[in-house]
C-alpha cells in the first residue's frame, strides 16, 4: 500500500496546523485547545460543572505553535 502524506503541512515537535475546537472561556480567552469536538465538548462540560464557567466550543485555526 502507498504511502499517503497530511494534506496539512507539520510543524516541528508533530503538531499539524489546521482547524481544531478550543474552549472560549467567558472572559473571551481561547484556554483550550483539541483537535477533537467531542473531547472539546466534554471538557466544556466539566468547566461548567466544577468552575460554573459556560464556555463555548469554537473552531479556531493553529497557525504557530510556540
Amino acid at each position: 500500500m502507498p504511502e499517503t502524506k497530511s494534506e496539512k503541512p507539520a510543524v516541528p515537535g508533530g503538531v499539524e496546523i489546521g482547524v481544531f475546537y478550543g474552549l472560549k472561556s467567558p472572559y473571551g480567552r481561547i484556554i483550550e485547545v483539541y483537535s477533537d469536538p467531542a473531547k472539546a465538548t466534554q471538557a466544556a462540560v466539566r468547566h461548567e460543572i466544577y468552575n460554573g464557567w459556560e464556555v463555548e466550543v469554537i473552531k479556531v485555526r493553529v497557525e504557530e505553535v510556540e
